[in-house]
């Protein structure tokens, strides 16, 4: 197993090693001190050799000079005095070179002044006893010399010699053992640097060991993430997939199962055909469970802020379950907090998923009694509140052994401690996912045999302010109150063709049919629809591929474009949102398709844009205007009007839905597009018009959105022109 070297440990190399590189330069400083005092020793030895030569040669000097001097003493004769003379020459000469030496010396020098005195006087006296030779005689000459003065300067000449011949061996001695302990202090210090330097480069060899390690471990991490992040595309998109296949034979069951509802008396058949649709709902249940799960997983669940009533939401998620729990002879209700601001910012279909799960599994798992939703509001300060939500029941409660488990996938609690309740356990997983994106937290108190407390904490959310806007849709599909409209339907499936087409039939639509984009290309060239109901995934040629040629051609921008799919994924299309107009996801319910050619088409008393009548205003307006065609100065200015109108002043009127505004809107697009001859902007601002009187908000939206794209295509047919 490897040893693993802690943080602590690194920075425990990291100071041997600036330790042994001090060590090492000191080692190298004091390497250079002790050869610069060898060197110095070594001239120190030199200079104490030549003093003390100088000092022998001033010794021997001086006993030449006495010699001499005895001689001619005895003999007084004059060559001994010359002989004399020259050793007194020799001795002045080497007691120069003796002061000279010991120059930088001081106490060296000092002896070396008194030899050189002594040496001085020792001439004095030797001229003193020449000179009293020739003036007195012998007699006074062996008087002065029988005085014993030259004996005594001698004495000092050797006791002074010797003094310093005795000085200077001493200091060479001094110098020596000084060397001797530099050179040991400098070899205890290269030692101990080399000894840290090699401990460092051990540590070092470890921590390179470890670093590398590291890195390999590092390297297996980002290796494993990415085969895990590869793995979760790859489920992702496995599920999409599986969602777009499923939803496929889905579309059929449910839509056929629904028409077969209108048609169906007997009881037990009407019986057979709900138990279709429930199985149909449960499996459509799963595969949205999935969906959502992996999409959270994935990191791609993004959250849609909005203004959100609070209570409208509460509310509504009651109503949906008020029939199961009559059914099941139980109570449920909503105790929201008076001081519940009107409008909160959050994600309001992400809230109503968790509402729904968490009512959904007290409904599942109670058998009597109440199931009580309550909000509540703590103000944190200015606009910003903390909102608390608890879904309590009194079911049958979750044993403490499944406490920690109740929000793990596919985990589901023993109803009454042995059977299995349906559902497929992913509910309470996604309520905590979902609850932990909008930066929440959840949980559970329970007893077993008395019920659940779910708790759902939201902090620091802002209010907002609601945008009250009336829904004026009719909640039943009556297809024939429609605008007629020659709809093309493009699906690669004949089953998904019948079903659009039974909804449609008797309706007073045309309705024509393609297989693939091959085929809608051509219908929309030689039938020319009003309204194309687009699959997406196709052989051949895709309906996004199809939009976009069907956009490109010179009417292109007059067809209502709706998208229909089973895929998970195509919501999230950037490109898909441009090019069509709407969007249908399979399997397709008779209301949300009403609903859809409502918005495009109209009804017939108030046709729209993508109905026939409409369309044959439009094609009427181009054939009275082919004969005086408006100058392309004012169609130009008009389009400048109208794309300056689009950048200042649309942002306002769909942040506000002022009708006022509006209105006001609606009418400057009529005059624009008249003024230059725009006759698809013309016809937009009329309908915008129609609807701001019906108090249409569902159409005004919707034309609003329009808006920009007309303009587009105006800018563009002029450019080509």
């Amino acid at each position: 197993m490897p040893i693993v070297l802690p943080l602590s440990k690194h920075r425990l190399y990291y100071a041997l090693l600036a330790v042994a590189l001090l060590l090492v330069a000191y080692g190298g400083w004091v390497s250079v001190q002790s050869s610069t005092q060898m060197s110095k020793t070594l001239a120190d030895a030199e200079q104490s050799q030549t003093i003390i030569a100088y000092a022998n040669e001033t010794l021997v000097a001086f006993g030449s000079t006495e010699s001499f001097g005895l001689r001619w003493a005895i003999t007084f004769k004059p060559k001994h005095w010359q002989r004399f003379q020259l050793a007194m020459d020799q001795l002045d000469a080497a007691a120069g070179d003796l002061r000279a030496a010991t120059e930088n010396e001081p106490a060296a020098r000092e002896l070396a002044d008194t030899i050189v005195e002594a040496v001085r006087n020792r001439r004095v006296y030797g001229e003193a006893v020449w000179g009293r030779l020739q003036r007195g005689g012998v007699s006074e000459t062996v008087a002065l010399l029988s005085t014993g003065t030259g004996d005594d300067l001698g004495a000092d000449v050797r006791r002074s010699v010797g003094a310093l011949v005795s000085n200077q061996r001493m200091a060479h001695k001094e110098r020596e053992i000084a060397r001797q302990q530099s050179m040991a202090d400098s070899q205890r210090t290269i030692l101990l640097a080399i000894g840290l330097g090699v401990l460092s480069g051990l540590v070092g060899i470890l921590a390179t060991m470890q670093s590398r390690l590291a890195w390999v471990r590092e390297r297996e991490s980002s290796f494993q993430r990415e085969r895990a992040e590869a793995a979760s595309a790859e489920k992702s998109l496995f599920l999409a997939t599986m969602s777009h296949e499923i939803r496929t034979p889905m579309n059929a069951i449910f839509g056929f199962s629904q028409l077969l509802g209108r048609r169906v008396h007997d009881p037990k058949s009407m019986e057979y055909v709900r138990a279709i649709r429930a199985s149909g709902q449960a499996l459509l249940a799963l595969i949205n469970d999935l969906l959502v799960l992996s999409k959270i997983e994935a990191g791609r669940m993004n959250l849609v802020m909005a203004a959100t009533d609070v209570r409208e939401l509460v509310d509504s998620t009651v109503a949906v379950f008020s029939e199961p729990v009559a059914g099941k002879g139980l109570r449920i209700t909503a105790d929201i907090d008076p001081f519940l601001p009107t409008a909160l910012m959050l994600d309001p279909h992400r809230l109503r998923q968790v509402l729904m799960n968490l009512v959904s599994n007290a409904v599942k798992y109670t058998d009597r009694g109440v199931i009580r939703v309550a909000v509540r509001a703590e103000p944190k300060t200015v606009g910003i509140v903390d909102m608390e939500i608890t879904v309590e029941d009194s079911g049958q409660g979750i044993p403490p052994e499944e406490m920690d488990r109740i929000f793990d996938p596919f985990h589901r609690v023993l109803s009454g401690g042995s059977a299995l309740v349906e559902g497929t356990g992913l509910g309470l997983s996604i309520v905590r996912r979902l609850v932990e994106v909008m930066d929440g937290r959840i949980s559970v108190d329970s007893e077993l045999g008395r019920g659940s407390i779910f708790t759902v904490t939201l902090p620091n959310l802002s209010t907002g302010t609601l945008d009250r806007r009336v829904n004026i849709r009719n909640d039943r599909a009556n297809f024939a109150t429609l605008a007629p409209s020659r709809i093309l339907i493009v699906d690669d499936v004949p089953l998904n063709r019948e079903l659009l087409s039974a909804y449609l039939a008797d309706a007073g639509h045309e309705l024509a049919f393609a297989e693939d984009g091959v085929g809608a290309l051509t219908q929309v060239v030689q039938w020319k629809p009003t309204l194309v109901l687009m699959d997406l995934r196709m052989p051949r040629l895709d309906g996004l591929e199809a939009a976009r040629q069907i956009r490109a051609m010179p009417d292109g921008a007059n067809v209502c474009l709706v998208a229909v799919t089973a895929s998970s994924m195509a919501d999230e299309d950037g490109a898909s949102k441009k090019l069509f107009d709407a969007y249908l996801r399979k399997p397709i319910d008779a209301q949300a398709l009403f609903n859809c050619l409502l918005e495009l088409a109209g009804t017939r008393r108030n046709p729209e844009g993508c109905s026939s009548e409409a369309q044959d205003e439009r094609d009427a307006e181009r054939g009275g205007d082919t004969a005086a065609p408006n100058p392309r100065e004012a169609t130009l200015a008009a389009v400048v009007a109208l794309e300056r109108m689009a950048l200042s002043r649309l942002p306002h009127v769909q942040s506000t839905m002022l009708m006022r505004d509006v209105r006001v809107l609606a009418e400057d697009i009529v005059a624009k597009g008249a003024q230059g001859g725009l006759h698809r902007v013309l016809a937009l601002g009329q309908r915008l018009l129609a609807a701001v009187d019906g108090f249409d908000l569902t159409t005004i939206d919707s034309l609003l959105d329009q808006l920009p794209r007309y303009i587009a295509a105006e800018r563009s047919r002029l450019e080509s022109e």
